[in-house]
């Protein structure tokens, strides 16, 4: 029998995750287009590689290693298709939506 400190913690459900929310994300996996890193989500993140910084990033592995920990926000979650976007780009604190005249 399982000891109770060996009990998984509950994943967090894509339906409970919106965009700009921010998170730390462990990374899992390196590709040529990105990264993978696992949140804590019923499944693991892709960081796109032109969501991991500013400037042009030729490699990710330039930026990130399996392993590192990192701060990251959700980009977007399709949480019928189990998909979860994320960006490691900081979002502006004032959306252009809620941008008025002076």
């Amino acid at each position: 029998m399982d000891s109770p400190s060996a009990v998984e913690p509950p994943r967090l459900q894509l339906s409970d995750l919106t965009p700009g929310q921010k998170l730390s994300g462990k990374v899992t996996r390196t590709e040529l287009f990105g990264a993978f890193l696992d949140v804590g989500a019923a499944t693991d993140g892709l960081a796109h590689i032109s969501m991991l910084s500013p400037n042009k990033v030729n490699r990710t592995e330039d930026i990130l290693q399996v392993g590192q920990v990192v701060e990251c926000w959700v980009h977007a979650v399709d949480a019928v298709g189990s998909r979860l976007e994320l960006t490691l780009i900081r979002p502006v604190s004032l959306p252009w939506k809620d941008v008025r005249p002076g």
